[in-house]
This record gives structure tokens, sequence and C-alpha cells, in this order.
């Protein structure tokens, strides 16, 4: 079926606040020709975390709300050269680092409204070793908690997939799926 994401994330002067009314008639003017399509909805801040915690429980129960996750942002987004900020190559999987994520999953598991994690992944510059067991873990902690993923990036970047030399990485499939 026909699912819509409203804003996919907003960011800028765009605050989670200002987008509400754009979003309502966004969504009236999906449920007039789809009634029954399922509809994606997120806060600002690039769909963060944070910012789906502050939404209110819709109405419409074929409503689910988004969350995207790079977190730590300057692991997930090292040695890019597109952010404002250039990160240096960094690992990651401490013990609080893990239970960063843990937590982070824990608070969107009680939102009141089904959740979506729409998007989340780590450059392929990231340290390999690290960059798997962050895939791993995110993936692992969203299942435990019933969340749906989408991980972010097919060959690009962020990709599972090297076009060039038309192959998967699979270590980084096994990571996100088990098999």
């Amino acid at each position: 079926g026909l699912i819509f994401e409203v804003l996919n994330e907003p960011t800028d002067e765009t605050t989670t606040a200002a987008m509400r009314p754009f979003v309502a008639r966004a969504i009236a003017t999906i449920r007039t020709r789809h009634p029954d399509a399922w509809i994606i909805d997120g806060g600002a801040n690039w769909n963060s975390l944070d910012e789906m915690l502050t939404l209110s429980a819709p109405q419409d129960p074929r409503i689910v709300h988004t969350f995207h996750y790079y977190l730590p942002f300057p692991f997930t987004h090292q040695q890019v050269d597109w952010t404002s900020e250039r990160f240096p190559e960094a690992t990651w999987g401490t013990a609080e680092e893990r239970a960063a994520i843990a937590a982070d999953f824990a608070r969107a598991r009680a939102h009141p409204v089904p959740v979506f994690l729409g998007e989340f992944g780590t450059v392929q510059k990231a340290p390999r070793d690290s960059r798997i067991a962050w895939l791993e873990a995110v993936r692992r902690a969203a299942e435990a908690r019933d969340i749906p993923w989408c991980h972010w990036g097919f060959g690009a970047v962020f990709g599972l997939y090297d076009p060039k030399a038309q192959a998967w990485d699979q270590d980084a499939l096994g990571a996100l799926i088990d098999p």
C-alpha cells in the first residue's frame, strides 16, 4: 500500500511547533483521496528523537511518528566534508555508548504513538569494526522494542552496496539481517 511521509528531515528555521499547521493541512489533504493510507509524521531538527517525543498523539490511528538516529553524530558523520563541523576518525562501542543507544530507544518506545525508525546509518569511512558494531547495536535496540526500522544508504557514503564493485558489504548486511 501507499505510505506518505509529510516532511523528511525539516531543519533550519522550521520548528516542530511551526510545522504543525502545515502538517495538519497535509494530512487532511491526504485523507481526502487516501483515507486508509499510512502517514509518517516527525519533528524538526532532522527528525530528531527529542523532537518526535514532543509530538502529541494524533486522533488518526494510521499515523506513526518517526525519528532518525545518527548518534553520536561525531561518530556517524566522521570525516565527511559536508557538515558544518569536521569530525576526526573515531571508534565506537564502549559500555557507556551502548547504554546511550538503549536509553534512547527506551524513550522512543515509551512514546504513546507507534514509532518508526525512519533512518539510521554511519559513514563507510568509520573504522570498520566500530561501524558494524554500531549498525548492529542500533538495529537490535529497535527490534528489541518492536520499532520497525529503515537503514539509510544504499550505495552512497552511508551505503551497504558498492556500485563500482557491484558488491554488497557482507559484514554490514550481517549487522542488519540475522541469518
